[in-house]
């Protein structure tokens, strides 16, 4: 405790995964950012 050399993995894991977003996640938020679209007409695509 208080070594400041070391990460323990048990505190940094649940920071890396709350913050990972799936490449197709990604991609879909990519395609709001550069073409408008209609949410109801991407929900039912």
């Amino acid at each position: 405790f208080g070594r400041t050399d070391i990460d323990d993995d048990d505190i940094i894991l649940p920071l890396r995964q709350c913050c990972v977003i799936r490449p197709s996640t990604l991609n879909t938020l990519l395609q709001f950012y550069s073409e408008p679209q209609a949410l109801t007409k991407a929900l039912h695509a």
